[in-house]
């Protein structure tokens, strides 16, 4: 009895092993070239997220000090003067909560805050996807002057409005004057 081999294999079901490798093959080829690049986008979109917030901080540090008479937070009052008034803070100006809390970066830090003394401008920054202070992974509102600075300026100027009739000097979002310390004088969030 002659069998109809075109019948047999349409009346089988199913996939063979080596079919099922070579599928299985192509989705691993597949998995390697897209995994790495969904953890770029990902590190990228953190990247993004924390100095969008530096940047919202540095906006929101001019607002306290126009309403403060043209004073930063100092150094010790860190960010937490953006939610709860300093004892320090000028009986002539006029405090406001200007945050309901003080966010951590996207890897879980606190963010960081100092005053530049020299200069009298805020520095806001986040320690990175590493979480070391001083390494270049770190996202900053200043530049450095030797770097060149990646930083989250957009080009304004840090100053209140009217901190120009107080003689201070005006500096860029990034805090960084030419000549400037690149390292902020102490940490504080």
């Amino acid at each position: 009895m002659k069998r109809n081999v075109r019948k047999d294999r349409m009346l089988r079901k199913g996939f063979t092993l080596v079919e099922l490798l070579i599928v299985l093959a192509i989705l691993v080829m597949l998995a390697a070239f897209a995994v790495p690049k969904l953890f770029d986008v990902l590190k990228n979109a953190k990247v993004n997220t924390a100095k969008t917030q530096v940047k919202t901080f540095t906006d929101t540090l001019d607002l306290y000090a126009t309403n403060s008479g043209g004073d930063y937070p100092t150094t010790e009052d860190g960010l937490n003067a953006l939610v709860q008034q300093p004892e320090d803070f000028p009986e002539t100006g006029t405090w406001s909560q200007l945050m309901p809390s003080i966010p951590v970066d996207p890897w879980n830090s606190p963010y960081q805050y100092a005053l530049d003394e020299s200069t009298g401008s805020p520095h806001v920054w986040s320690y990175g996807p590493d979480k070391q202070d001083g390494t270049e992974d770190d996202i900053k509102s200043w530049k450095d002057e030797e770097e060149g600075g990646d930083n989250v300026s957009d080009g304004a100027t840090t100053e209140p409005a009217n901190a120009a009739s107080q003689n201070k000097s005006n500096t860029d979002v990034s805090g960084g004057k030419a000549g400037s310390s690149s390292t902020p004088p102490a940490v504080t969030n």
